[in-house]
C-alpha cells in the first residue's frame, strides 16, 4: 500500500503583525472509522515570528535529513483522498494549552463527540 506523508515547510503571514506566537490546529478523518475525526495541535510549543523573520518561518532547513514540520503519515485510501484541514492560529500567551482548545471545540460540537485516541496518524506519542 502507498503511504502519504504531509509536512509543512514554510509559513508566510501577509499581515503587518509582529511577534506572533503561532501553532496549527489539524483536523483529519479517522483512519479506520468513517464517522470520526481526529483533532490535534502542532508543534508542541508555539513558534514565534519576530521582526527579524519578516513574517515568515521556515520549518525546513538546509540540514541533511530535514523535512519540515511533520503533520501525518498514513496509508493512502483506495479513493486516493485524505480529508485534512489545517488552521493556523495565533496566541499571545507564552504557552498554549491543548486542553483549553479542545474544550472550546467540544462545547461547540457537543460533549458526546469527543474521545481520546492514540497512534492513529503515524506517530508514537500524543502531540
Amino acid at each position: 500500500m502507498t503511504r502519504v506523508r504531509l509536512e509543512i515547510d514554510e509559513v508566510q503571514i501577509h499581515r503587518p503583525k509582529k511577534r506572533w506566537k503561532l501553532y496549527f490546529l489539524v483536523v483529519t478523518d479517522h483512519p479506520t472509522e468513517d464517522d470520526k475525526m481526529i483533532i490535534t495541535t502542532l508543534p508542541h510549543e508555539p513558534f514565534k515570528l519576530s521582526r527579524r523573520h519578516d513574517n515568515s518561518f521556515q520549518f525546513d532547513t538546509d540540514d541533511a535529513g530535514s523535512n519540515g514540520l511533520f503533520v501525518l503519515s498514513r496509508t493512502l485510501p483506495a479513493d486516493r483522498e485524505l480529508n485534512v484541514h489545517i488552521y493556523l492560529r495565533h496566541t499571545r500567551k507564552a504557552t498554549r494549552d491543548l486542553g483549553e482548545i479542545l474544550i472550546d471545540i467540544e462545547e461547540g460540537i457537543g460533549g458526546d463527540a469527543f474521545g481520546m485516541v492514540t497512534d492513529v496518524v503515524g506517530t508514537s506519542t500524543l502531540p
